[in-house]
């Protein structure tokens, strides 16, 4: 599995537009080689939600449910092709008790085990890329998908609340990597025309740079 890529994309706080940036950028990859979008915000559930229309016109198989989560006879986990080299994993809400382990399930080992169901599901599909939709926040099961990432996308926006935000995720991050330095690049997004591209680029040189480690 050398030769797979996965990307983190991830955000201090909701609402930055993680989710659309998350399907544009596993689209963009699915014209070139086969792609798994893979929704690990199991509170908020929104990109499921968005490609839920899908579901009712294309055929699923199912898969098995990852270590993490327990399996149940009413949650059913599936995949399907949702578009040309483009596959999304399906599953139900999870019930309290399977958010509530994930919330207390330690990070390392959260990390391991799902790195490996991605793998097991880039079998599957025998996709290239896996591209994961994270919390809208810090949580555990972010920070796992960041210890396992190729690269993480850290989504936010150039005003001040967000901004705190995105470096409160970074340093909780930190706290939970260890020794570990994910490969993190962060994404501005929904720019309005109060900020150029000139003045952001001078804003992350002299303020932010050096807590993406010069990317």
């Amino acid at each position: 599995m050398t030769d797979v890529k996965i990307i983190a994309v991830v955000s201090g706080k909701g609402g930055v537009g993680k989710t659309m940036l998350s399907v544009a950028l596993a689209n963009e990859l699915s014209r070139g080689c086969k792609t798994l979008l893979f929704d690990l915000d199991f509170f908020n559930h929104g990109l499921t939600g968005l490609l839920a229309p899908l579901k009712s016109r294309i055929i699923t198989r199912e898969v098995d449910a990852p270590q993490f989560i327990k399996q149940r006879s009413d949650n059913i986990w599936s995949i399907a092709e949702v578009s040309n080299n483009l596959f999304m994993i399906y599953y139900d809400d999870l019930i309290k008790s399977e958010a509530d382990f994930l919330e207390i399930h330690d990070t390392q080992e959260l990390s391991r085990e799902l790195l490996t169901y991605i793998e097991y599901l880039l079998n599957e599909t025998g996709c290239q890329f896996a591209v994961l939709d994270c919390h809208g926040g810090p949580d555990n099961t972010s920070f796992a998908a960041c210890a396992i990432a190729t690269r993480v996308v850290l989504v936010s926006e150039p005003d001040k609340v967000t901004l705190h935000g995105t470096l409160n995720f970074l340093r909780v991050l930190r706290q939970h990597a260890c020794d570990a330095s994910p490969n993190i690049y962060l994404v501005f997004n929904k720019i309005v025309a109060a900020f150029s591209p000139i003045f952001l680029l001078n804003f992350y040189d002299q303020y932010l740079k050096g807590e993406f480690n010069g990317n």
